[in-house]
């Protein structure tokens, strides 16, 4: 491919992030000043891939023709005893991140997107299936499928590929682990001006963390959340499937639903008083992306992807620096193969990634030290 390396300097927040939540922090000091500066940080650089406004056209035309591959073996034995079996449909339609696009190239895409998804569910007319999510920023789709359905897609030209629609689980988020934030503090690096994206359980917003000196951090909120009969229950206000009203990324009630608080707390708690977060004065958008099966929550990747894009949708009305995904599942030991199996996710972070927002995923929260889970283990993630 003969296309340019670009860097992009990141935003101070991004790196401040890394640093919070790819191993997993403690929770804010109550009542300790800020601790005495322990290391030296210095500011990131990430680089991105070949692909711009100008080259956009050249590399669509250069790229090589994508490898139909069979559906997993797991997704048709679960069909096959009865199903239906959640899965996301990658669609064979061209895609490049949007901010590497012109707007007029962003737009000729999305209506590709719109185009290809139109066919595969007019082949699907008649069918059971039922309809998740119609993504509008990638190729992608995401349903539920009995066998006859899930067997037309195998044999339908515009389906690339299908994987399974799994559930993550909340990561851990404590740690021994000081990263002297007051250096960054002192070099007036506190996230003023910026805001970060908790995609968790959801947000307290009503906490004295969350509303320092008279501010209200919390100030953008979304529920996306699924109703599977026999699996799990929306917890999104009203059990209502997703929602973008004032309200909608409360935290649940159920077992573990105080995760995204504490997350965001480590983020950019502010009570105007002694309880701080690294990014301190950074606002919050506060997305719930968890579902609960009656014992615990999880979070359904369809759902994951529909809260990073809705971060897509709000990146021309905030300053966003950086994405916090303090969750996880499944376990690589290789890059290629995770990016192969979580090509959706992908997707939506590289979007994110050419907008220069950066998507931090949490990593070695449950200690392996053979391999990451996903979506850290992305190679457009942190």
């Amino acid at each position: 491919m003969n296309g340019r390396l670009i860097a992009y300097r990141l935003r101070p927040l991004p790196w401040l992030c890394l640093l919070l939540t790819v191993a997993g922090l403690s929770a804010p000091a109550h009542g300790v000043a800020p601790a005495a500066p322990e290391i030296r940080i210095d500011p990131t650089t990430l680089y991105f891939g070949a692909a711009t406004a100008t080259h956009a056209k050249a590399l669509e035309a250069s790229a090589p023709a994508i490898s139909r591959q069979a559906v997993p073996a797991a997704i048709r034995e679960k069909a096959a005893a009865g199903g239906p079996v959640r899965v996301i449909v990658q669609l064979n339609a061209s895609f490049h991140p949007e901010g590497r696009l012109s707007a007029s190239q962003a737009l000729e895409q999305r209506q590709a997107i719109v185009r290809i998804q139109d066919t595969v569910l007019g082949k699907l007319a008649g069918q059971r299936f039922k309809l998740h999510a119609r993504y509008e920023h990638i190729p992608f789709l995401a349903m539920s499928v009995d066998a006859k359905a899930l067997d037309l897609l195998s044999r339908t030209p515009e389906v690339v590929a299908v994987q399974q629609d799994s559930r993550d689980k909340p990561s851990l988020i404590s740690s021994e682990v000081s990263i002297g934030v007051g250096v960054a503090w002192s070099q007036g690096l506190t996230g003023a001006g910026q805001t970060v994206a908790i995609l968790d359980t959801g947000v307290d917003k009503t906490h004295p963390w969350f509303n320092g000196g008279g501010h209200a951090k919390v100030v953008s909120e979304a529920c996306y959340s699924s109703n599977v009969p026999g699996e799990t229950f929306s917890v999104c206000p009203g059990g209502v499937e997703e929602s973008t009203a004032p309200g909608s990324g409360v935290n649940c009630q159920e077992f573990d639903c105080e995760h995204g608080t504490h997350v965001a707390g480590i983020a950019a708690a502010n009570d105007g008083v002694s309880n701080f977060g690294v990014a301190r004065d950074s606002d919050i958008i506060a997305i719930q992306v968890f579902s609960d099966d009656g014992f615990e929550v999880g979070a359904w990747i369809s759902d994951e992807i529909k809260g990073l894009e809705r971060v897509f949708d709000l990146a021309g009305q905030y300053n966003i620096a950086s994405v916090n995904m303090s969750l996880g599942g499944g376990l690589y030991g290789n890059q290629a193969r995770c990016d192969a199996a979580n090509a959706p996710r992908k997707a939506a972070i590289g979007n994110l990634r050419s907008l220069d927002i950066a998507t931090v995923a949490a990593a070695g929260n449950d200690g392996y030290p053979w391999g990451l889970e996903a979506p850290a283990c992305i190679s457009s993630a942190i």
